[in-house]
């Protein structure tokens, strides 16, 4: 077992480091899903927000108001054309529930699941 926390740590303090000389930097996270199909996403993006605030990154929610790919597709053009963007992260699940269910792994905690309500 390799214990990579300084590794991780030089690197955030090269992040650091940088967004101190930089601009304003903007992520946002992007969910498209509502409710228990989203709880998982809906703490990793807390989590995300929190890290980045630790390191100087600005980060804001947008949360789709339609969960067919042509609505997800608009956000992400909405979101890349603003000038005060810099990156996009697209949380999953982005589409409404699959009918039919795939994969072993149906715990809603990972986020690796088809069905977050189960």
């Amino acid at each position: 077992m390799v214990d990579v926390t300084p590794l991780a740590m030089r690197m955030r303090e090269q992040v650091r480091s940088y967004v101190k000389q930089a601009p304003t930097i903007r992520l946002v996270g992007l969910m498209a899903q509502r409710g228990c199909e989203q709880a998982g996403s809906e703490l990793y993006s807390e989590v995300i927000g929190d890290t980045f605030a630790e390191d100087g990154i600005q980060y804001e929610v947008y949360r789709c108001q339609g969960e067919e790919p042509a609505d997800v597709e608009t956000a992400i053009q909405e979101l890349n054309a603003r000038s005060d963007v810099h990156g996009i992260l697209i949380f999953y699940p982005i589409f409404k529930k699959l009918e039919k269910q795939k994969g072993p792994y149906l715990n809603p905690l990972t986020g690796v699941s088809i069905d977050g309500c189960r």
